[in-house]
């Protein structure tokens, strides 16, 4: 493995930007006993899996209902000298998506073919060690991650496009050991984005629900977007103190500043809607556009460890500001932690945290496309034209976080853990108030335009309950075995409209009104909807592991049962079926985009759905076919829901998880 992962307690105050429980994934250190050489693979395709709920004639990239995937990794790592090591590693996965592609060959005639959308990510790593003496250490590290692929719209004819992503990072890190603790200093560059190139900038729509005929071709033109990173942060820690009370304390500061910069080519959108009464035509036109933002961030953190007997107690806090709110967030952290009998068998832990989140932060990068909109409505019985909408001028949709607050959640958790031998549990609780919570809100004005704005109205809750219990244990002959079984179930109060959701979207030349939506066939305030996800179900795990003739043969299971739950899904209906009628007017394919009064904007509709519940189990097999001191080949195996289950991932219809599939693979360490 290339990461550790490590659960943080004790430093909590250290991180920010999240609420509750801490995982750190950190780059694992060269070996420097001898150099180690790892090669490993893993294949899997759409004829080893039993696909549901996909599109049969292999039209929509979404479905995949055919594929290739192949993954290729190696690792070599070790030493250079006594006091420098090297590890170098690299990746690549690809895949091979077969599609129905679709091509104008006239100004109405098309022809049908299949082709291969693709998807690749390739991964190399380069991590140097120092140790130029006992109380010093040095780290380099480099990564480039290059990303393409090709994919195109079957109903769209000549909608081809590309993606290409070019990621890049570079670390500086040194560690400095001092007779009263650990300074650990580091500076980060990172960047990334994507380039998007399309054949043509031009997409020409027309759909008639009398007929139920649909033409569409074109693209939406080429764009491009870069971000880019500058960490700095400054961490201490200090040695074990010998005082009656105080243990130990640490302490550290971060830096961020971010840049993103965006570029969209001119694009126009044509669009013809046709009803048994009336052609609805709509000319949209995206200007040329570049636009820069940037956001900088400031973090400092305290916390200290107290010892009181079996009785100890970490507080801390954590202070944050950002240049976009012009905030300053005090976060308080606190855990506590009892040792009933001083041996670990019996553990009561508490804790009471404060987390500010960075949900307002993500709009200091809002995206903004200018366009102008123009619409003609022509009345079949009459034949007379009426121009509806004439040069409205595109929304800017950002939003000043002038006198909003930071949303936050204050976490209050309790439990108890332990163990003895090979057996170890632990019971936990957790209650989170959600406050500041961010509102969009919409005005109209006497423009025809909306005006936007935020509050902090919103607010929710969120309860939990879990707990486990494993066993680890030596049978002899039948091998050794390690057993967990889990539960875990949460209720959630909450609000739907505050999330980051409100980017441009338009369907058929026609924009998208965010802040409405049909709920159960009537239009409200999206704020007013339930949210996603209100009723969590109780899950039920059991994972076994097991190793077998001194380890050549390995075998995980995992084992889970979750309860049906609620949940939102689109409301898809025909266009006959919905007050307004849908941005396609069709009368034999359903949509969920239902259009005004007027037809100059569509909202989103949704309806409140059952999400399936069931079981399910997934089996890895591991077989060392050759072993030695010095090299090891191992073939693996993974079956993916075992017993085909279908299990429910959405309140949407037919929404399951995919069937029995298969993977094959091997490693080989030397």
């Amino acid at each position: 493995m290339l990461f550790w992962i490590n659960h943080q307690f004790r430093q909590a105050a250290r991180y920010g930007g999240f609420t509750g429980g801490v995982v750190s994934a950190e780059i694992r250190e060269p070996r420097t006993d001898r150099w180690h050489f790892a090669l490993s693979g893993k294949h899997t395709r759409s004829d080893w899996f039993i696909m549901r709920g996909v599109d049969g004639d292999s039209e929509e990239p979404d479905d995949q209902p055919e594929f290739s995937t192949y993954s290729l990794s190696a690792v070599a790592d070790g030493p250079l000298s006594d006091r420098v090591s090297l590890l170098v590693a690299s990746s690549r996965r690809h895949s091979d998506i077969p599609l129905v592609r679709r091509e104008r060959i006239g100004s109405t005639t098309y022809s049908y073919s299949e082709d291969e959308q693709f998807r690749t990510n390739e991964n190399y790593f380069v991590k140097l060690l120092a140790r130029p003496s006992d109380r010093l250490r040095l780290s380099i590290d480099a990564t480039y991650a290059p990303y393409a692929e090709k994919r195109w719209r079957a109903a769209w004819a000549d909608s081809d496009w590309e993606i290409y992503n070019e990621a890049y990072r570079l670390n500086f890190g040194t560690d400095l050991t001092t007779g009263i603790g650990i300074l650990k200093a580091k500076v980060a560059y990172s960047q990334s984005g994507y380039s998007r190139d399309t054949d043509n900038n031009y997409r020409y729509s027309s759909s008639n629900s009398v007929t139920g005929s649909a033409e569409s071709y074109g693209g939406v033109g080429d764009a491009t977007t870069e971000n880019r990173s500058i960490d700095l942060a400054v961490d201490f820690e200090s040695v074990p103190l010998s005082l009656p009370l105080l243990k130990s304390v640490s302490s550290g500061l971060a830096f961020n500043a971010a840049t993103l910069d965006m570029w969209n080519e001119d694009a126009v959108g044509d669009v013809y809607v046709e009803s048994a009464t009336q052609i609805l035509h709509t000319l949209t036109s995206y200007a040329g556009h570049e636009q820069s933002k940037s956001l900088r961030t400031l973090g400092y953190y305290a916390s200290a460890e107290l010892g009181w007997g079996r009785l100890s107690l970490t507080p801390g806090f954590r202070i944050d500001y950002d240049d976009y709110t012009g905030n300053i967030d005090v976060a308080h952290r606190l855990k506590a932690e009892f040792d009933t009998f001083g041996n670990g068998m019996l553990r009561l832990v508490s804790g009471y945290n404060r987390y500010y989140g960075a949900t307002l932060r993500a709009y200091a990068f809002d995206r903004f496309r200018p366009y102008f909109n123009n619409q003609w409505r022509t009345t079949k019985a009459t034949g007379l034209t009426t121009q509806t909408i004439t040069d409205r001028v595109g929304v800017d949709y950002s939003y000043y976080a002038e006198g909003l607050n930071t949303p936050y959640s204050d976490e209050v958790m309790g439990g108890i853990a332990g163990g003895s031998g090979g057996l170890s549990y632990g019971v936990k609780a957790v209650r989170r108030e959600h406050r500041n919570q961010l509102m969009n809100n919409s005005e109209l004005q006497d423009d025809g335009n909306y005006r936007y704005w935020l509050t902090n109205d919103g607010e929710g809750s969120y309860e939990g309950l879990s707990g486990d219990i494993s066993y680890v244990f030596d049978a002899g002959d039948w091998g050794k075995h390690s057993l967990k079984l889990g539960a875990a179930k949460s209720w959630i109060k909450t609000f739907n409209g505050g999330y980051y959701d409100n980017a441009y979207t338009e369907s058929n030349g026609i924009e998208r009104d965010y802040f409405m939506v049909y709920y159960n066939g009537a239009l409200i305030p999206r704020a007013s909807m339930p949210a996603d996800n209100y009723n969590a179900p109780l899950v039920i795990t059991l994972t076994w592991q097991g190793s077998f003739f001194d380890d050549q043969l390995r075998i995980y299971s995992v084992n889970r049962w979750r309860d049906w739950s609620k949940g939102l899904k689109r409301d898809t209906r025909i266009s006959s079926q919905t007050p307004y009628g849908t941005t396609s007017g069709s009368n034999t394919s359903a949509s969920s985009y239902w259009l005004s009064q007027t037809g100059s904007v569509y909202y989103d509709a949704y309806v409140k759905g059952a999400i399936a519940g069931g079981f399910m189990s997934d089996l890895s097999v591991e077989m060392d076919l050759f072993r030695s001191k010095t090299l090891t080949a191992t073939l693996t195996g993974d079956v993916f829901n075992l017993f085909n289950a279908s299990v429910g991932t959405s309140a949407a219809e037919d929404v399951t998880v995919q069937g029995r599939g298969y993977y094959l693979g091997f490693r080989c360490d030397f």
